[in-house]
């Protein structure tokens, strides 16, 4: 069977991974693991499944449940049908094999250095600064400056597998866009995981710089050097509540290849 965005039969439609934790505890410890997972021949199957494993859950107080499935519409809307909703998105693209980069006037892309570090660290919490506004609503606590120029350091002492670029406004870092191989993703794995592409694994801009042209020139930057590293497609994810990422990376071309969808039980 081929990788997901070019098989559309069999497991690749009907499978998936189901878990749920406690509501008491937003970080804590979930009844499953993500290679666990389900396989239906029929979409109502999965109702059922569901209905049974989340009788036990519940009974054990774990009342927030999730599901990773393809994004084929019958299996999704048989998730829907019993509470779910739309929560996360992978997205997968061809690479092209050139790519005019287009940086707007007064921008400059480059890579980071570390005397910038200050200003990094605003740009490196743009993002989940921004997930924790409406109407995402992200329990996840943003790291601290601390934390982030920690974070900074390793990368600015990283290897050369991932590439970090930088959008500059009057030499000032207003943007981060970080691309590399999906063999470093902890999150796209097993069907999910294509057999050679590249992952765009963050990308941030400053609100005052969002609009300005630069993240499209970062994005295509990252498909200059995806091609120049002979990966054929490319994935990334967003959080299908945050109504900005959700809309500018199927404009990118990204297609939805496999949505987390979310449940809460009062």
């Amino acid at each position: 069977m081929g990788p997901p965005e070019l098989s559309r039969s069999g497991t690749a439609l009907s499978s998936g991974t189901c878990w749920a934790r406690r509501a008491t505890t937003p970080g804590g410890r979930t009844s499953g693991s993500r290679s666990r997972g389900h396989a239906v021949e029929e979409t109502e199957d999965a109702r059922d499944l569901y209905a049974a494993a989340a009788e036990h859950w519940v009974e054990q107080e774990r009342t927030r449940h999730y599901v990773l499935v393809p994004a084929d519409e019958a299996l999704v809307d048989a998730w829907f049908r019993v509470g779910f909703g739309g929560q996360h998105a992978h997205g997968i693209r061809e690479v092209p094999a050139h790519t005019k980069i287009a940086v707007p006037d007064r921008f400059e892309i480059r890579q980071p250095q570390e005397s910038e570090i200050d200003a990094l660290i605003e740009v490196g919490l743009a993002l989940p600064r921004h997930q924790q506004m409406a109407p995402v609503f992200s329990e996840r606590p943003p790291p601290s400056e601390e934390e982030e120029r920690q974070e900074w350091l390793a990368i600015l002492a990283g290897d050369e597998e991932e590439q970090v670029l930088i959008g500059y406004l009057g030499g000032r870092p207003v943007a981060c866009w970080s691309v590399t191989s999906v063999e470093r993703s902890g999150m796209h794995t097993g069907l999910a995981r294509p057999g050679r592409a590249a992952f765009l694994g963050f990308a941030a801009t400053l609100p005052e710089s969002r609009g300005s042209g630069i993240g499209v020139a970062l994005t295509d930057a990252c498909f200059a050097w995806a091609a120049e590293h002979g990966y054929p497609a490319m994935i990334t994810d967003w959080r299908e509540t945050n109504l900005l990422a959700s809309r500018y990376w199927p404009a990118r071309g990204f297609r939805r290849t496999f949505l987390r969808l979310y449940r809460s039980i009062l």
